[in-house]
């Protein structure tokens, strides 16, 4: 991983962030279901091909310093990460958005490979479902930082794609009926669609300066720098 991580550094000198492959290692082997939310344990692979890309899971992230210290992130951060029984995710994502908007790439490659692993405490329907509400509340944090237009529209935006969040745990009723889905499904859906809500609650409640402040701010912009130094 280190030595292919290296040889990535050296072959792409302007990118600001990469990430590889992320195969799940379970301490026991989960029920078939839990296999449907491989995501909420930052499972990744987008190939055979060094491709970019605009967000990456934090698992086996590597960043470059000089893309960090020009994102800002150093010198402030807007999103919460994982405290405690609060699960939410939106750090690690932030620290990517930052540096795609500071002008930097971000990219994948298949050369490098880490196995992640996850206890059975966290296969569970009740951490389930406590992930995918702190996926949902971070998801809106990320969209408010990357979206290109007012709070206006962003609150629009946002309240429409709660909708959907919503209306896909509904969905998932259907589902179970035709057995095509377990209750469980349920619970997990519904549980992302309440943190999407969550999400902009909070940020509805927020200080109107600096929510302005964080509104777009990791949209991206169109330069090429060079880097000189990396931290893993």
């Amino acid at each position: 991983m280190v030595a292919n991580a290296g040889a990535f550094i050296q072959a792409h000198p302007e990118c600001g962030a990469f990430g590889g492959i992320v195969r799940l290692d379970y301490e026991v082997e989960p029920p078939a279901w839990v296999a449907r939310y491989a995501y909420c344990f930052a499972e990744q692979e987008h190939g055979e091909h060094h491709v970019r890309r605009d967000w990456l899971v934090g698992a086996g992230l590597v960043l470059s310093r000089a893309a960090l210290e020009r994102s800002g992130w150093l010198q402030k951060q807007y999103l919460s990460d994982r405290k405690g029984d609060l699960l939410l995710s939106g750090g690690d994502m932030e620290m990517v958005l930052r540096i795609r908007a500071a002008g930097y790439e971000v990219w994948y490659t298949p050369h490098c490979l880490i196995y992640h692993q996850i206890q059975t405490k966290r296969t569970t329907l009740h951490y389930l479902k406590k992930i995918n509400f702190g996926l949902g509340a971070s998801q809106t944090w990320c969209d408010l930082l990357v979206f290109p237009g007012s709070h206006k529209r962003f609150m629009a935006a946002t309240l429409l794609a709660v909708t959907k969040a919503w209306l896909k745990a509904a969905k998932q009723v259907l589902r179970i009926a035709l057995r095509n889905r377990r209750a469980e499904d349920f619970s997990v859906n519904l549980s992302f669609a309440r943190g999407r809500l969550a999400g902009l609650n909070q940020i509805r409640r927020l200080n109107s300066a600096i929510r302005a402040e964080m509104l777009g701010c990791a949209r991206p912009r169109i330069s090429r720098v060079v880097l000189l130094h990396w931290a893993m």
